[in-house]
């Protein structure tokens, strides 16, 4: 008798860890890609209302007045990095002073060389 409570005991947590497993993935992977829709829109916001600012900023050759706003672009929460690129992957302006004058061919870099027209 003993073993058979034991057995269904067994048998009733499997079942029930397999019902319940797919469903909390199915909803862990909805909360992730909603969270990285967030944290994209965020960055999307910072970003169009920095434009401005950078945009005049290099047409003034203000060059404080550049890294001003870069760093603050950059201490926005979920942006771990923010940086200017020419056309021919070398960063010109980033966060991190070691980064500047350095060509950048990684995946990151490569993206936004491609969607430079998109945010200008």
């Amino acid at each position: 008798m003993k073993k058979n409570i034991i057995f269904l005991s067994f048998f009733t947590l499997i079942f029930i860890c397999g019902i319940f497993y797919p469903i909390v993935n199915l909803l862990s992977k909805d909360k992730v890609k909603n969270l990285q829709n967030l944290t994209l829109e965020k960055a999307q916001t910072a970003l169009i209302t920095t434009i401005p600012y950078l945009n005049k900023a290099i047409q003034n050759s203000d060059d404080i007045s550049l890294l001003a706003n870069i760093e603050s672009l950059a201490n926005v929460p979920n942006i771990t990095s923010c940086f200017i690129l020419d056309k021919n992957s070398k960063v010109i302006i980033h966060n991190n002073i070691n980064e500047w004058n350095t060509e950048k061919h990684t995946d990151i870099y490569n993206e936004a060389v491609m969607h430079r027209k998109e945010h200008i």
